[in-house]
């Protein structure tokens, strides 16, 4: 991942108040990239990219994850 596409990803992260967080499904044992983002004052919504294990496809599920969230967030603006 390239230095401007992390500050890109910071800046929405930071504009958008996303929540980024690693997950796990404790069934599958699979590892996720999980951003959420605020449908309401008291309510997270999440989607989540499988993440493969290596770095640079941990990268690509992260940003495909931010950019997917903001996709949901333009449609409830």
């Amino acid at each position: 991942m390239s230095t401007n596409e992390n500050s890109d990803s910071f800046e929405l992260i930071v504009k958008l108040g996303l929540h980024v967080k690693p997950s796990e499904n404790s069934a599958s044992g699979k590892r996720f990239a999980s951003v959420g983002y605020a449908v309401s004052e008291s309510q997270m919504q999440y989607v989540h990219e499988e993440l493969p294990g290596d770095s640079g496809g941990d990268a690509a599920a992260y940003r495909k994850a931010i950019a997917r969230a903001v996709e949901e967030l333009n449609k409830i603006s």
